[in-house]
């Protein structure tokens, strides 16, 4: 019984990320239309979307922070080069975040001792929301109608941070 939740965790966590970054549009069409949310709805419709990838991923984690943790660490490699609809600084942050949070999962929220069911729910839905947040800021510094630019670039075996805002 265990080993089957365990599987469809993993599949679950294989699955998951690369479906909800596969575009069929442009890239340029997908970045100007993303760019800015018309009308409240649009926004509603976003935070809910973004709140219940928070929740299934942190429920996934409360059946075994560690294969959880495992497979999200895994996997974050693999983020930067799965979706063209987002800026290349969007997809390196949301890499270093499921990296953040797989060894978070793995070296903190493991101990059962410590940490409920509860606990490691709560602890996953914040992580997401800062990982969100983060890919978020990072978008948008990102965009060429923005007057802040930001960019992550691989650079001699790690990242180049760059930050530039126009006057």
């Amino acid at each position: 019984m265990k080993s089957t939740r365990l599987l469809v965790i993993f599949l679950a966590l294989l699955v998951f990320p690369t479906a909800s970054v596969q575009s069929r549009e442009p890239a340029e069409d997908a970045r100007e239309r993303s760019a800015i949310l018309n009308t409240p709805g649009e926004i509603a419709l976003g935070v809910l979307i973004i709140e219940a990838l928070a929740v299934v991923n942190a429920g996934l984690a409360t059946a075994s922070p560690e294969i959880y943790g495992g497979a999200a660490l895994l996997l974050s490699p693999f983020v930067p080069f799965a979706g063209e609809h987002v800026y290349p600084s969007t997809r390196w942050v949301g890499a270093a975040s499921l990296a953040g949070i797989g060894i978070y999962n793995l070296a903190v929220l493991s101990d059962d001792d410590e940490y409920s069911q509860q606990d490691v729910f709560v602890h996953n839905v914040v992580a997401w929301n800062l990982a969100f947040i983060g890919m978020g800021i990072a978008e948008i510094l990102s965009s060429k109608s923005s007057r802040h630019s930001f960019g992550v670039t691989p650079l001699d075996g790690g990242l180049l941070l760059a930050y530039r805002h126009n006057f």
